[in-house]
């Protein structure tokens, strides 16, 4: 009887500490980042993410979502765009852990130049997308990070990371 009263003791001690804690301030700033979209022109809602700087490449990341009105349920793409010098990666497809591969799609090609009078200052990017599904975000807001490895066809492979509070944040401005 007693360790029954010490083990309710001890998890309502555990349900104070965890109600306690204070929640990343990142995850309020992904949901007021989050736009939203739909014009008289739009079947379809738009919502997008704010840009998350890929890490040991120069680029970003974002996730955007597009929702029927009479359908609670939207369809979901992770954005990249990956800049560089030189020429085109050519991204093929991308991976998830464990190797399943996933279709991408070529969204834009191109080359960004900051001063448009000097060709020196310009760099190429590529735009890719990525479907997900509603579970991926979901199972990435319960503490495990987004990771898609985009496949290159020149150069280095790219790793992409959604973590785990931009999910979060995402997510519930969706709501």
């Amino acid at each position: 009887m007693w360790k029954a009263g010490l083990g309710l003791i001890a998890a309502l001690g555990l349900m104070a500490c965890a109600s306690n804690r204070t929640p990343d301030p990142r995850i309020a700033q992904v949901t007021a980042g989050v736009t939203s979209e739909k014009t008289s022109f739009d079947v379809r809602r738009k919502f997008q993410g704010p840009e998350h700087a890929l890490q040991g490449i120069d680029g970003y990341a974002l996730i955007r979502s597009w929702q029927d009105v009479d359908r609670p349920r939207a369809d979901h793409q992770l954005y990249v765009q990956v800049r560089h010098e030189g020429r085109e990666k050519e991204f093929l497809s991308a991976s998830e852990p464990g190797g399943k591969i996933i279709e991408i799609s070529s969204i834009d090609t191109g080359e960004i130049c900051n001063d448009l009078n000097e060709s020196q200052n310009c760099f190429r990017h590529e735009d890719v997308g990525v479907w997900l599904k509603t579970t991926d975000l979901k199972q990435a807001a319960r503490g495990n990070d987004l990771v898609i490895r985009l496949n290159a066809k020149r150069g280095d492979d790219v790793i992409v990371r959604i973590p785990s509070w931009y999910a979060k944040g995402y997510l519930a401005a969706l709501n």
